[in-house]
Protein backbone atom coordinates (compact mmCIF):
# COMPACT_ATOMS: atom_id res chain seq x y z
CA UNK A 1 0.00 0.00 0.00
CA UNK A 2 2.87 2.25 0.41
CA UNK A 3 3.35 2.13 -2.98
CA UNK A 4 0.13 2.15 -4.59
CA UNK A 5 -1.48 5.30 -2.53
CA UNK A 6 0.84 8.12 -3.55
CA UNK A 7 -0.21 7.75 -7.08
CA UNK A 8 -3.79 8.17 -6.13
CA UNK A 9 -2.80 11.28 -4.34
CA UNK A 10 -0.56 11.96 -8.07
CA UNK A 11 -4.50 11.30 -9.82
CA UNK A 12 -6.51 14.11 -8.23
CA UNK A 13 -4.89 16.60 -10.33
CA UNK A 14 -6.65 16.59 -13.54
CA UNK A 15 -10.25 15.29 -12.99
CA UNK A 16 -9.70 12.82 -16.20
CA UNK A 17 -7.89 10.75 -13.95
CA UNK A 18 -10.99 10.29 -12.37
CA UNK A 19 -11.38 6.49 -13.91
CA UNK A 20 -7.64 5.84 -12.81
CA UNK A 21 -8.48 7.05 -8.99
CA UNK A 22 -11.59 5.64 -8.35
CA UNK A 23 -9.55 1.91 -8.96
CA UNK A 24 -6.72 3.69 -6.71
CA UNK A 25 -9.18 4.40 -3.79
CA UNK A 26 -11.11 0.94 -4.20
CA UNK A 27 -7.57 -0.76 -3.80
CA UNK A 28 -6.86 1.62 -1.04
CA UNK A 29 -10.20 0.65 0.97
CA UNK A 30 -10.43 -3.43 0.28
CA UNK A 31 -8.46 -3.63 3.53
CA UNK A 32 -8.91 -1.22 5.43
CA UNK A 33 -8.67 -2.14 9.61
CA UNK A 34 -6.65 -3.95 11.93
CA UNK A 35 -6.16 -7.34 10.12
CA UNK A 36 -2.72 -10.15 8.99
CA UNK A 37 -1.79 -7.47 6.57
CA UNK A 38 -2.08 -4.53 8.41
CA UNK A 39 1.22 -2.71 8.61
CA UNK A 40 1.67 0.87 10.54
CA UNK A 41 4.00 2.70 8.26
CA UNK A 42 1.65 1.02 5.16
CA UNK A 43 -1.46 2.00 6.52
CA UNK A 44 -0.24 5.56 8.01
CA UNK A 45 0.72 6.78 4.44
CA UNK A 46 -2.53 5.19 3.12
CA UNK A 47 -4.85 7.48 5.68
CA UNK A 48 -2.54 10.78 4.86
CA UNK A 49 -3.12 9.80 0.66
CA UNK A 50 -7.19 9.25 2.08
CA UNK A 51 -7.34 12.36 3.77
CA UNK A 52 -5.19 14.56 1.13
CA UNK A 53 -7.76 13.29 -1.78
CA UNK A 54 -11.08 13.90 0.62
CA UNK A 55 -9.57 17.79 1.21
CA UNK A 56 -8.38 18.05 -2.67
CA UNK A 57 -12.15 17.03 -4.25
CA UNK A 58 -14.10 19.53 -1.72
CA UNK A 59 -12.18 22.32 -4.06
Amino acid sequence: MPYVAPFAASAVIDAGNQEWLNKLWKQMTKELGPNKKSKYYGDSIRLLVMLFIEEAGGK
